[in-house]
């Protein structure tokens, strides 16, 4: 089982690792082309592993699969990063270039960022974001709850893990 995990995780990272170089937009790329990698190699963990009870490789591949999540993950943010270049904008058949200020661009994508909402998983108009989740720190029972029904609050910690603008 550990190199079918194992491989699962190296395909699912080549499959985040392959539209990031090749700068592909849009959120499709990034959904089919992991779940297909993870698919492949998945399979090949199975027929090339653990089908033939090679726990050593076993190990390792999946050792090596946990190593290159964080690598495969800032690869992935890095190279999807947005880049501002100056906008054009037509004013009577003739280009007109607007220049915007670094500060003025990152406001207006944390903006955009923050419309989307908390989750890890953000669908904003910049596309499919990763990102940290927003954490809420609550207490199980109100006051009143608690004198109603007996017992104590006890803290709860939530994070939500998809949020976005349809």
């Amino acid at each position: 089982m550990k190199g079918t995990i194992g491989l699962g995780i190296i395909g699912a990272e080549i499959g985040f690792a392959i539209p990031a170089l090749a700068r592909m937009d849009g959120a499709w790329p990034y959904i089919v082309f992991p779940v297909i990698g993870a698919g492949a190699g998945a399979a090949l963990g199975y027929f090339l592993i653990d089908n033939k009870d090679n726990e050593k490789a076993a190990v390792a591949v999946l050792a090596t699969g946990v190593a290159l999540i964080v690598p495969t993950f800032i690869l992935t943010v890095a190279r999807t990063a947005y880049r501002p270049v100056d906008d054009v904008e037509e004013v009577d058949g003739e280009a007109e270039y607007l220049e915007e200020t670094a500060e003025e661009v990152a406001a207006r994508r944390r903006a955009r960022i923050a419309r989307s909402g908390t989750g890890a998983l953000r669908f904003s108009e910049d596309g499919v974001l990763l990102t940290v989740p927003g954490l809420t720190l609550t207490a199980s029972l109100t006051r009143e709850e608690s004198f109603r029904y007996g017992g104590a609050p006890q803290p709860q910690v939530g994070f939500s893990l998809v949020s976005g603008v349809f």
